[in-house]
């Protein structure tokens, strides 16, 4: 009976991860178990977070409207517009769309909280678990899946994203490491996304080779920057210093 016990549990935890993409394993373990002390998060269910991983339009251009990221091999351009509520302590519902070229596909999903760390500065990290469901209405839909993370702090017993412009902790700013798999089949696409895949202090992991290097003038070694080869998988019109977005989901 025991070992009937020993081994169910095994599976469990087998199909656990057997669901999340192996890039957002290593990219919870290198940039995130590593770097900081694990806390209780049953400490932090009491609050909603769901402002600051949905997408704001806080004013015309506004930097979080949209996420934006690489999809594929070629790390083509890929865009998210998400809404997000909260169901349960650790449960979130999503809506939303993505935008790969000119094809826009209406998303539907999950968020479930799953780690909370310490910083070494005033604000926290939580992680969590995605899936970002399309329609499944045309062949080659697909959802799309990982580990994701915010980077907050509580003012008056509400969160808010923790935006440092020195860069502290940019790289856990709504970032979401996963991939997309097409239905029914064993296809599968890388896919990373955050607010801004580059400029000042943004950047996206796993992907060093998409950026130049830097320049003469950039003294803290914290611009950057696209590289030409890649511009022609959808980054033509992106510009690495203009940080407005256009409302494409509306």
């Amino acid at each position: 009976m025991q070992n009937i016990l020993i081994v169910t549990l095994t599976l469990l935890v087998y199909n656990l991860y057997a669901q999340v993409p192996e890039i957002s394993l290593k990219w919870q373990s290198k940039y995130v178990e590593s770097q900081f002390d694990l806390l209780d998060i049953g400490e932090y269910f009491q609050y909603d977070y769901s402002k600051i991983l949905s997408n704001q339009l806080r004013f015309e251009g506004d930097i979080w409207s949209t996420y934006v990221g690489v999809f594929g091999p070629k790390n083509r351009r890929i865009d998210f517009h998400l809404e997000v509520s909260k169901q349960s302590n650790d449960s979130y519902k999503v809506i939303g769309k993505s935008k790969l070229g000119s094809n826009i596909r209406n998303l539907n999903g999950t968020i479930k909280l799953i780690g909370a760390y310490k910083t070494t500065w005033m604000a926290n990290i939580l992680t969590f678990e995605y899936e970002l469901n399309e329609p499944g209405d045309k062949e080659g839909d697909g959802k799309f899946i990982g580990i994701g993370a915010i980077t907050f702090i509580i003012k008056d017993k509400i969160p808010d994203i923790f935006w440092a412009a020195s860069g502290d902790f940019r790289e856990y700013n709504n970032m979401f490491v996963g991939t997309w798999i097409r239905n029914n089949s064993n296809i599968s696409r890388e896919c990373i996304f955050t607010f801004m895949p580059s400029g000042t202090h943004n950047k996206l992991p796993f992907r060093d080779d998409l950026y130049k290097e830097f320049g003469e003038m950039d003294e803290c070694k914290c611009y950057f920057e696209f590289k030409n080869e890649i511009r022609q998988y959808g980054w033509e019109d992106y510009d690495d210093d203009n940080r407005n977005k256009v409302a494409w989901w509306k």
